[in-house]
């Protein structure tokens, strides 16, 4: 348990040479008014983890957690989790904002600000999402992979390569979404891993853009409703796209 106040939060502050890593294997952690700054990724003599915080197993809380200025990989990783997140924001990483693998539950009242990979990443996990605020992020706001169900609920996404990413299986339904200069598309969805051969959906309500919208599904790998719009479904090679143009990290 790491509680701080809202008054006096707990501030973690590194030499970006190490992280934190909770193994919360059938345990339950919380953490309130926590603030991360300057961690790197974390390593010992047995295992080398990509979070600046990367928490493993059970039931984690989370009310007011800050992170920014981390050079990791990932600035939060949480893997085989239940979550329960409120209130979190992660500043100027350099690769991936937030990565969930195979975790359940929800988060509300994100921001994700100067990102250098993905924002908010989940692979394999059944999530409800709210409140998020996103800017200036190099490559995808969202991204829905390896048979994830995501619901989300307001969302503000400004000066994404990729806004909203759906693939590999995976289902997402969304209302009241704002999108702001994405720079590639608005929705991409897409297979990236043949493994995953069931097609992904997504349902798109109430979507709003400074701009027209800019949807795309790449064709075999599922469908896509923006506005009662149905997506254009094309040819689209994704292994070039990783490898040299606007996805490539």
């Amino acid at each position: 348990m790491a509680k701080g106040e809202k008054n006096n939060p707990i501030e973690i502050i590194g030499d970006r040479t190490n992280g934190i890593f909770i193994n919360n294997i059938n345990k339950e952690s919380s953490i309130s008014h926590l603030n991360l700054r300057n961690l790197g990724n974390f390593s010992d003599s047995e295992s080398e983890l990509t979070g600046a915080l990367t928490v493993y197993g059970g039931h984690l809380a989370i009310n007011n957690l800050s992170s920014e200025d981390n050079v990791s990989e990932d600035a939060i990783n949480i893997a085989n989790a239940s979550i329960e997140i409120e209130d979190m924001q992660v500043n100027n990483s350099p690769s991936d904002g937030f990565d969930c693998d195979f975790c359940t539950g929800k988060v509300e009242n994100a921001k994700f600000f100067d990102i250098g990979g993905d924002a908010f990443d989940v692979s394999g996990s059944d999530l409800d999402i709210r409140n998020f605020n996103i800017s200036r992020v190099a490559d995808k706001g969202l991204s829905i992979g390896e048979a994830s169900n995501v619901k989300a609920k307001n969302i503000n996404i400004n000066l994404a390569s990729v806004a909203i990413a759906i693939k590999d299986s995976s289902n997402f339904e969304s209302e009241d979404v704002h999108l702001t200069d994405s720079i590639q598309w608005d929705y991409l969805l897409y297979r990236k891993k043949s493994i995953f051969y069931k097609n992904s959906s997504a349902l798109n309500r109430n979507v709003f853009s400074n701009k027209k919208l800019k949807f795309l599904c790449q064709k075999g790998a599922g469908s896509m409703l923006v506005n009662g719009l149905s997506c254009n479904s094309k040819n689209i090679n994704i292994k070039n796209i990783y490898e040299s143009g606007y996805m490539k990290k």
